[in-house]
């Protein structure tokens, strides 16, 4: 399992690897703080679950990113933790994390340029651009 950040003209993009779907979103979600440079202070945890449902796994991953950036812009919460599970249409989460201590490079958005989940013979594969 695994991600990269990958050069991409306009925006930011990070290249996801893992060896099932729930742990392909896990470490979008790291991908994604590694890009911001999300940075959760020490101490009290939050806590936090929730789902969302699309019609397919790339919506699945777009909903779930977005939840995050939502977390962070408008409660100043970042999670570093997350417990993914995955069925037809839905996608839940069990997340831990805390108060922000900072964010270097905020992401607007995730989008779904060119967005698409492969599997591959290391498991499930996709390439993420987000809004800077």
């Amino acid at each position: 399992m695994g991600f990269q950040e990958v050069d991409h003209t306009a925006d930011c993009a990070i290249s996801v690897w893992a060896t099932d779907l729930p742990s392909l979103v896990a470490e979008a979600a790291r991908g994604m703080n590694q890009v911001a440079g999300v940075k959760v202070q020490r101490g009290s945890r939050a806590h936090r679950d929730f789902s969302v449902e699309a019609p397919d796994a790339e919506g699945l991953l777009v909903q779930f990113l977005t939840e995050l950036i939502f977390a962070q812009e408008h409660e100043n919460l970042g999670f570093d933790e997350f417990g993914i599970q995955m069925s037809r249409g839905k996608l839940t989460a069990r997340l831990s994390g805390g108060l922000l201590e900072s964010v270097s490079k905020p992401i607007k958005a995730v989008t779904y340029h060119n967005l698409s989940i492969e599997q591959t013979a290391r498991g499930y594969e996709t390439e993420i651009v987000f809004d800077v």
